[in-house]
């Protein structure tokens, strides 16, 4: 199972050590969401995170700086419209909150997020759309092949997402809202020991 961390929407003093943890810590790649940053800021950003790094980035705006920084990933939202040509060294991904649109996706990109999988930890009032029986449903008809579960992820629900056939498992809230470096791997090290 794919392991994917989503950043915060806003900067915080040191987010870039936290992705290096994160990614140190076993994950595949870290999503850069950062709607709001000009493209100034997101350049300051990007080159505050050590370059060893930057191919296991996905960038969820200013996609136009992939190649310049050489980040690994560009990620589509759901109101933005997959190229008919995936962009050549790219991972690619695509949000979807409905079976409907990742029937229409999945095929299109690397793997799509599904949300709410789960009650969000980060986003208040974002309850979820799915449930168990629903989702081992979706895994038996072959829909869930290359589809990340996100919202509400954390370590307890690893299992149940494992179980039912994820292709991999976002998490945003429960790492982004860890209080320190610290705390950060304390729950690093626990998703390690639930996947």
């Amino acid at each position: 199972m794919k392991l994917i961390a989503i950043t915060s929407e806003c900067g915080s003093e040191g987010e870039t050590d936290k992705i290096a943890a994160i990614l140190d810590g076993g994950f595949y790649c870290v999503h850069v969401r950062k709607p709001r940053f000009s493209e100034e800021d997101m350049r300051s950003y990007l080159n505050a995170i050590p370059q060893k790094y930057l191919e296991r980035i996905t960038l969820g705006s200013h996609i136009h700086l992939a190649n310049e920084f050489a980040v690994g990933g560009i990620h589509y939202k759901s109101d933005m419209t997959l190229p008919s040509i995936k962009p050549k060294g790219l991972r690619t991904s695509k949000s979807c909150h409905s079976i409907k649109e990742v029937k229409e996706f999945a095929a299109k990109a690397d793997y799509v997020f599904l949300s709410p999988i789960f009650d969000s930890i980060s986003k208040c009032g974002y309850t979820s759309n799915f449930d168990e029986l629903q989702m081992r449903d979706y895994s038996r008809q072959g829909l869930l092949k290359n589809v990340v579960a996100l919202g509400g992820i954390t370590a307890s629900t690893l299992p149940l997402l494992k179980s039912v056939g994820f292709f991999g498992a976002a998490f945003l809230g429960y790492l982004m809202n860890a209080d320190s470096l610290h705390e950060l791997n304390k729950r690093l090290k626990i998703i390690q020991t639930n996947l």
